[in-house]
């Protein structure tokens, strides 16, 4: 192979590289400036806290958001009845048949179970709310393992501005549902059982409509509420009164700064060697 195609290649894979670790496809982000408002990939967990059983484990294995990217966020965990939200809300590793897939990313994935009657959800609450015009993507992995009467899913919260709340929630049929007071069909719009999927809601904040979208398929329409007393977050509900988990992980994993160093290192060595033979 001539050198001048080598050095060609290398440089198309390492232009490649770079727009694979891009942020692009972070859990929330501001789309107008590229801004991450929550990613963590759940790899960054600690070892400890990380659950290695079936449902229900009583370890504390609660996402610690050490991983969070965004600055000046935190998670917040609920649970009203029922049994204690340790054992709800975990971050686990573990593997086995349908009801507890591999992660879609790394090793790890937050497994979310309802219980008891009681409501479990987990909310990554933004640094700061958006402002009136700003476009908010919001990209997230769900793997639905039972397909029952309550099963959760995905709501994004902005209180700037428009105070506006969107919620994706699955159905037993396979539909969608979202919230304006009561919970609605979003027709042409449906999940599919014992699948990681990825779904996603586009809204710019202040509009009188959202898109929702799961692997592609897009439905856009009025799906808002209003409500002044919930803070920015992305809200991460789950679980089933079966205590059958959903799970929930990041779309693909953003390489930490020292990653991205080595790639940078590898492609110049490569481009040194190239240049190298040419001469």
């Amino acid at each position: 192979m001539k050198s001048s195609t080598l050095l060609s290649i290398l440089l198309a894979c390492g232009f490649g590289l770079l727009l694979a670790a891009a942020p692009a496809s972070a859990e929330v982000i501001n789309v107008d400036t590229g801004a991450i408002l929550f990613y963590d990939n759940f790899e960054s967990q600690p070892a400890d806290k990380v659950s290695h059983a079936a449902y229900p484990d009583v370890k504390d294995a609660a996402p610690t958001g050490s991983g969070i990217i965004g600055g000046g966020s935190y998670y917040f965990s609920q649970m009203t009845g029922g049994s204690p939200v340790l054992t709800n809300i975990q971050v686990t590793d573990y593997v086995s048949g349908t009801a507890y897939p591999a992660a879609f990313e790394g090793d790890n994935c937050l497994r979310l179970s309802r219980y008891d009657g009681g409501t479990i959800d987990v909310r990554q609450i933004f640094a700061a709310d958006q402002a009136l015009g700003t476009h908010i993507h919001v990209a997230e992995m769900v793997y639905i393992s039972e397909a029952v009467n309550y099963i959760g899913g995905i709501s994004l919260f902005n209180k700037a501005g428009d105070a506006r709340v969107l919620t994706m929630t699955a159905t037993s049929s396979g539909g969608i549902q979202y919230y304006d007071g009561g919970f609605k069909t979003v027709t042409g719009l449906t999940w599919t059982l014992n699948k990681w999927q990825k779904w996603e809601i586009d809204y710019v904040v202040g509009s009188g409509t959202c898109t929702f979208s799961i692997d592609g398929t897009s439905v856009s329409g009025d799906f808002l509420y209003s409500d002044t007393n919930l803070p920015g977050a992305l809200w991460f509900a789950g679980g089933s009164s079966s205590r059958t988990p959903t799970y929930f992980d990041e779309v693909r994993t953003i390489p930490e700064p020292s990653t991205l160093a080595l790639l940078g290192c590898g492609l110049m060595g490569l481009l040194a060697y190239a240049w190298k033979k040419r001469r």
